[in-house]
This record gives C-alpha cells, sequence and structure tokens, in this order.
C-alpha cells in the first residue's frame, strides 16, 4: 500500500463513497452500473476497496439518496395546489366511477370519433392540471422516466403506501408521461379519421362515377 502510495478504506470514507454512489445513481438504478463507478471512484482516491458486502452497502445507500433526492426535487417544485390536485387524482371520482388517475391510464386506442372524444376529453383534463412546463427538468431523464414507470404499473393501493414525496413525484412524472402519450394518440386518431374520410369519399366518388359509366 505504501509503495502504490494506498490508503485503507476506513469509516470516515463511507460519506465520500455514499457520495459517489448518489452521483453515479444520478442516471440509473442499475446495481452493476453503480458499484462500477463507486469502484473507480474510490481508486481515483487511491483507497483500498472494502469488501463486497461493504461496497453493496454502499451502493444501495447511494441509490436510495438518488431517489430521495429525485423525488424532493419535483415535489418541492410543485406548489399546495398541485400537490393537492395530485393526490385527489387517487380519490375515487363518483361523476366517472373510478379514480381520476385509473382514467387517465385508460384512454382508448381503438379508431372511432367517441374515442377521440374520449381522448380531447383527458387532454383538456391534463391540462386543467396546469403543472408546471419545466417540472422534473432539474433531474436525469432516465430517474424521470423511473418514476413514470413505477407510477404506471403500481396500482392505486401501491401509490397510496407510499410516502407523501415519493407519492407525488411518483404520480407527478406520470402526468407528465400521460401529457405526452395522449397527446400523440389524439394526433394519431385524427390521422385515422382523416384518412377513413377520404377512403370514404373515395369510395363514394368511384361508385357515382361507375353508375354514371354504366347509365
Amino acid at each position: 500500500m505504501q509503495h502504490l502510495a494506498l490508503q485503507p478504506f476506513r469509516a470516515e470514507h463511507s460519506a465520500l463513497a455514499a457520495r459517489l454512489a448518489s452521483k453515479a445513481a444520478f442516471a440509473t438504478d442499475h446495481g452493476q452500473d453503480i458499484m462500477v463507478a463507486l469502484c473507480a471512484g474510490l481508486r481515483e482516491q487511491r483507497l483500498v476497496l472494502p469488501g463486497t458486502g461493504t461496497m453493496e452497502r454502499l451502493a444501495l445507500k447511494g441509490r436510495a439518496a438518488a431517489r430521495r433526492h429525485a423525488a424532493a426535487s419535483i415535489y418541492e417544485a410543485l406548489s399546495s395546489e398541485h400537490r393537492m390536485a395530485l393526490q385527489n387524482l387517487l380519490i375515487n371520482d363518483p361523476e366517472i366511477g373510478q379514480s381520476r388517475l385509473t382514467w387517465l391510464r385508460g384512454y382508448p386506442h381503438s379508431t372511432s370519433p367517441a374515442s377521440m372524444h374520449a381522448l380531447l376529453a383527458r387532454i383538456r383534463y391534463l391540462r386543467e392540471l396546469n403543472l408546471p412546463s419545466d417540472l422534473g427538468h432539474d433531474i436525469h431523464p432516465a430517474r424521470l422516466a423511473k418514476f413514470a414507470k413505477e407510477g404506471a404499473v403500481a396500482p392505486l393501493s401501491l401509490l397510496n403506501d407510499f410516502g407523501e414525496r415519493r407519492r407525488i413525484a411518483t404520480v407527478a412524472a406520470q402526468i407528465i408521461d400521460l401529457q405526452v402519450a395522449v397527446t400523440d394518440a389524439a394526433i394519431a386518431m385524427f390521422e385515422r379519421l382523416t384518412g377513413q374520410l377520404f377512403t370514404r369519399s373515395k369510395n363514394k366518388q368511384d361508385q357515382a362515377w361507375a353508375m354514371g359509366k354504366a347509365r
């Protein structure tokens, strides 16, 4: 160690290691990627790597810290009115017989005027939430996508069991994702409906031409 100018890993280095792991976890939840970055960071500090059990604990601690930081960043960017509105998405709405979040998630994909109307209703509702346009811009896109993915698959009962910051951040990330998904679905459906109109019009013209030629 003296010959290689190395130091043993001691308890006072744990905070440094946790910061390195948290920095690595800023963009990923993948354990191997965090561990590789943590090893590289400790080597740069000329520290002998501790045992695998210690390394694993440090990596998990850093990942948890990165998650908390990202959730806090989203949560604190929201006003109390925004937080209340997002929380209310998890409550059953008698008007539609389900929670608004479930309703938003279940947007239609079949091509029909009724489906287009349903998509537009969801777009209006999402816009009325009026979330900040730059929400989540200060965290890594992969971390924001991770929150959105968790929100998309988590049942409402599980979301309600989350801590407040994690719950609001997860729902907010899913709303950001839904704003894009529902708008894209509406544009695609408009194109399909327009195509159907042109096809029907062409068929009618062809039929009229054929009937006129037959006479």
